[in-house]
């Protein structure tokens, strides 16, 4: 895990880039039970709605249909994360 986490500092990728390319590649390997952890991530890097939706169809030319069934549980997961502009209390 230590590897994992030394990544972080050899990546010259924001966390926003990193969780959306994260979200892309569940998509593209139809690992959907992820999509939830790395939606909350991705959403308070500052990722919107609509950068949620371009990560997961970016691989559909290349995968096809597949990424479309990640759609409903990751657009959920968005909904329900917490709003990091929201004020905290």
């Amino acid at each position: 895990m230590a590897a994992v986490r030394g990544l972080d500092t050899a990546s010259s990728l924001d966390a926003k880039t990193e969780e959306l390319i994260h979200l892309a590649l569940l998509a593209a390997l139809g690992l959907e039970s992820g999509l939830p952890f790395h939606v909350g991530l991705a959403k308070a890097a500052g990722a919107s709605h609509a950068d949620v939706i371009s990560a997961l169809l970016v691989a559909l030319p290349v995968v096809g249909q597949r990424v479309t069934q990640a759609l409903p549980p990751a657009l959920a997961a968005y909904d329900h994360a917490p709003d990091p502009a929201a004020p905290q209390g």
